[in-house]
């Protein structure tokens, strides 16, 4: 199965954000993290949308990420782009999106990648915020196009 290649503006514009977020809190990647608040940060968006209604603000996870960040230098871009597990979470958007015949990577679908793993710093973000991952899966799987089921913690993928 090909991977989907290209990012919705929505897709786009959550990335833009994720690295301005790691920007000012001096980081030197992008993590899982400022990609989640990157897409909370477009109020318009269908998973800020969705977020929201389980009481999930971007402010509040900014607040989050903020206050256990380890500080740099603001203003500059992070100098290793993505990390890992953020390039990993974007891979697996990927997949999501082939896999629902779709050419291009949605917000939905890097939601998706990052409920897909289940250790990172944004899906531990989401779970102490209240969004329980199978209950975002849940609301998202009407907008990703089909049903979601998230991964155990115990059982890695």
């Amino acid at each position: 199965m090909k991977k989907a290649e290209k990012l919705t503006a929505t897709a786009r514009k959550a990335l833009c954000e994720a690295f301005s977020f790691a920007a000012e809190l001096g980081s030197s990647c992008v993590g899982s993290e400022h990609l989640l608040v990157g897409l909370m940060r477009d109020e318009n968006s269908s998973v800020s949308m969705r977020l929201s209604q389980l009481g999930i603000t971007a402010e509040s996870l900014s607040d989050r990420v903020t206050a256990c960040a380890v500080k740099g230098s603001a203003g500059e871009l992070p100098s290793q782009g993505l990390s890992f597990s953020c390039r990993r979470i974007v891979s697996r958007a990927a997949q999501e999106a082939a896999k629902r015949g779709m050419a291009s990577v949605g917000a939905g679908h890097l939601l998706l990648g990052i409920l897909s793993e289940p250790d990172c710093t944004a899906a531990k973000l989401l779970h102490g915020s209240g969004g329980e991952p199978a209950l975002c899966a849940e609301v998202l799987s009407s907008s990703a196009g089909s049903n979601y089921s998230c991964p155990s913690r115990n059982n890695k993928s």
